[in-house]
């Protein structure tokens, strides 16, 4: 490591915590804190996803990506992402992210492991997202959508896949490090 410009960083202090909602999916609330050089108090908005999250980077037998579309409220438009969701109380990651697979798009896993995690946003939330890869992908059935899910399904080739994320078709962020998390450990083609 070069070091190019030495700072003494510090921890931020909190001295407040407000929680706006509680809910069994998600907590918002409010944090206040006083900068390490300077006595201003600052406000932060922050989330937690209740249980953790996962995302499930599913790859059929014949090496292609199984993806979701859905409608994002956040960015007002639909858009392809990996498979994903939280934990329920007392689920193992494995369980969760095979439950999740299934339910958004009617595939089995064979093998699924973990390949990482990453911290959903670290200035404001501090949940973690477990990524996991899963082979032998195959559909057994019928999606088992929420009431107010609709959720396509389609399957990508590696080269289709890396071209849309170019061509900024796939653009959750969290899919194409789920995409780079699967290719460093050797288990998805990086893009050529």
């Amino acid at each position: 490591m070069k070091v190019v410009h030495r700072a003494d960083v510090k921890a931020w202090q909190k001295v407040g915590e407000l929680a706006l909602t509680y809910s069994p999916y998600i907590n918002f609330g409010v944090q206040a804190f006083v900068a390490p050089r300077g006595e201003e108090k600052v406000h932060f908005s922050v989330f937690a996803v209740v249980g953790g999250a996962n995302l499930v980077f599913p790859v059929t037998n014949g090496g292609r990506v199984v993806m979701v579309q859905q409608y994002w409220q956040g960015i007002d438009r639909c858009t392809w992402t990996a498979p994903g969701g939280r934990a329920e109380e007392s689920e193992i990651l494995e369980v969760s992210a095979r439950r999740e697979l299934l339910e958004e798009t009617g595939y089995s896993a064979g093998e699924v492991v973990s390949v990482g995690s990453f911290c959903l946003h670290p200035r404001y939330s501090p949940t973690r997202c477990d990524v996991l890869f899963a082979t032998g992908c195959c559909l057994v059935g019928l999606q088992k959508l929420d009431p107010l899910e609709t959720v396509g399904v389609a399957e990508f080739e590696p080269v289709e896949f890396w071209g849309m994320v170019r061509t900024n078709c796939i653009d959750e962020p969290y899919t194409v490090l789920a995409a780079f998390f699967a290719a460093l450990h050797g288990v998805w083609p990086f893009p050529e």
